[in-house]
This record gives structure tokens, C-alpha cells and sequence, in this order.
């Protein structure tokens, strides 16, 4: 299911690995902490939405 979501959101792209090690600055944090309370979105719509590597980086 996820791999397939990320497919149609972001193409084939997407689904190639990629680093682990990505820093997020303080302001693109914010905006997704922002858009996962608006929308009532859950960790994994948001982590698609801003095509983030995991669920898990939204939640920490």
C-alpha cells in the first residue's frame, strides 16, 4: 500500500532508495506539523503529502 501510494503522489522516482541521513530545517518542521493538525491527517497521509521517507519522521 505504501509503496503505491508514494508511486501515484510522486512518481517512479520516489521508489528508489534513498539517504537516510536528511536534515529538515525548523521551518519546513513547522509547516508539516501544521498541515498533519489541519488536516487531521494521520502520520502517514502527512509523511506522503511531503514526500518524507517514513511515518516516523513525522511523529519525532
Amino acid at each position: 500500500m505504501k509503496w503505491v501510494k508514494l508511486y501515484q503522489t510522486h512518481g517512479e522516482e520516489r521508489l528508489a532508495p534513498r539517504s537516510s541521513c536528511t536534515f529538515y530545517e525548523a521551518s519546513f518542521k513547522l509547516m508539516v506539523l501544521k498541515y498533519r493538525v489541519e488536516k487531521r491527517a494521520s502520520y502517514f497521509t502527512t509523511a506522503i503529502h511531503f514526500n518524507l521517507s517514513s511515518p516516523y519522521t513525522v511523529q519525532h
